[in-house]
């Protein structure tokens, strides 16, 4: 979701979703086409993703003209977390600016970053 809150595909490629080198060359592609840094970045069951994001790490690197300080990952999500957590997922990627969002991203650290540290 850009800035303006429009969305956009950034990328797409036929594998396996589990695998972690899929996810890796996916991530360093958009890299390659020179993609900004991401600040958000939601595993939602896609059990490679997350790893691959941890060896792709400069993509999610934290973006001064994003606004946002540092870049959440819930991994596994559908799996792991609670409807809580989810909904304060929703909360940040449907902020209505980058104000809200902060503010969504901030509780979502008091409320979760001890139950799941991984994810913030």
């Amino acid at each position: 979701v850009r800035a303006d809150g429009r969305m956009e595909l950034v990328g797409l490629a036929d594998g396996f979703r589990g695998s972690t080198e899929f996810w890796a060359d996916l991530l360093r592609d958009c890299r390659r086409r020179a993609m900004t840094a991401a600040v958000l970045a939601v595993g939602d069951g896609a059990l490679g993703f997350c790893k691959a994001c941890g060896r792709c790490s400069r993509i999610f690197e934290s973006s001064a003209a994003g606004g946002i300080s540092r870049p959440i990952f819930l991994p596994h999500c559908r799996n792991r977390c609670t409807q809580g957590a989810v909904a304060a997922m929703k909360e940040i990627y449907n902020a209505e600016d980058i104000d809200k969002a902060q503010l969504a991203i901030k509780a979502f650290e008091i409320d979760y970053g001890a139950k799941y540290p991984k994810a913030v």
